[in-house]
């Protein structure tokens, strides 16, 4: 069954969160596909993750660096799978509802309303489906809390 998680931050920035999740899947021997809303936003996390501190180097790529295949973590603006990954984290505002990953991820920004008013309403699209779904909410001190978010349909 596949899996569909959201993540939405409020606390922490975008590439710290992202650079969490990618530490995890990394640990865990996973290959990650990271899809951006633009090609200038893919040079920008990827320059991020080379300029942020971190505590492990995170080996990853887009068309730039070329060699897809030799990437754990691919970063693209357009939904692909060039290395074979079984995650797919989302951070741009595409809403996939369908996809060949094992594991789908959508990281929303919880400061931006727009933004979460269109998650709640794929995760309700979701629901519907015979997927695996979980949302979790970041809390004040960042830890993730999951709970269901509040519906956009009155329910």
């Amino acid at each position: 069954m596949q899996e569909v998680r959201f993540y939405q931050y409020t606390q922490s920035p975008l590439i710290k969160v992202l650079k969490e999740l990618l530490e995890k899947s990394l640990g865990r021997g996973q290959r990650t596909v990271v899809l951006a809303s633009s090609t200038d936003e893919v040079e920008s996390l990827c320059t991020s993750l080379w300029t942020t501190e971190q505590r492990s180097f995170i080996p990853h790529g887009s068309k730039i660096d070329g060699n897809p295949s030799r990437q754990p973590i691919w970063f693209t603006e357009k939904i692909e799978n060039p290395n074979q990954a079984s995650i797919l984290v989302s951070i741009g505002d595409h809403h996939i509802i369908a996809n060949d990953f094992n594991l789908l991820i959508h990281l929303i920004d919880g400061n931006n309303t727009d933004k979460v008013q269109k998650s709640i309403s794929l995760f309700e699209q979701l629901r519907q489906r015979d997927l695996l779904i979980k949302y979790y909410f970041q809390n004040e001190t960042g830890k993730w809390i999951e709970k269901t978010p509040p519906s956009t349909l009155g329910n």
